[in-house]
């Protein structure tokens, strides 16, 4: 028997299929087991049929059936998909040798599957940059608008002819 072939495991993102990975897996297939995965509802996977609120775990656990006799597994998920790879990394972390990540939608995944780790520090920080910079340019945007409105009640025409007629009633 021949040295066994890393998996690739390819998840979709919502509004895709396993067909989006046709292509990778043609260029893999002479060096990795390639396996492109239907979310359910999605390509040939019918919809969730299971009782009680649908989960991350309900997702990846007949994905994870397809890697079950893998030993080295690389992850590459697009969108949503990445939220499902990276439960899936989780629960096989020793056997995960690489994860690629298009368009990932993981923040809350990551902090609950690895709190504390570094990477999860690391992205949460970007995050709350990200976050400050926002609420900041949303506080200039709005003090700009209230700037213009200012400006424009200044220069108003009928602010003129009030201002002179407050001024003649003066004298």
């Amino acid at each position: 028997m021949g040295a066994a072939i890393d998996t690739v495991l390819c998840i979709h993102s919502f509004s895709s299929s396993a067909r989006q990975y046709r292509s990778l897996a043609a260029r893999l297939a002479s060096r990795f087991n390639v396996v492109a995965a239907d979310l359910y509802g999605h390509g040939e996977r019918g919809p969730w049929q299971g009782q009680g609120r649908f989960t991350i775990s309900d997702e990846a656990s007949p994905i994870e059936e397809k890697i079950s006799g893998s030993s080295a597994i690389h992850l590459v998920a697009h969108s949503y998909g990445a939220t499902v790879a990276l439960h899936i990394a989780g629960r096989h972390r020793s056997r995960i040798r690489s994860m690629a990540f298009y368009e990932p939608s993981i923040w809350g995944t990551l902090a609950a599957l690895l709190p504390g780790d570094p990477a999860t520090l690391e992205i949460e920080a970007v995050r709350d940059d990200r976050e400050r910079d926002e609420h900041q340019q949303l506080d200039l945007a709005e003090q700009d608008e209230e700037d213009q409105r200012e400006r424009r009640r200044a220069e108003s025409p009928l602010d003129a002819i009030g201002k002179r007629d407050v001024q003649d009633a003066a004298h």
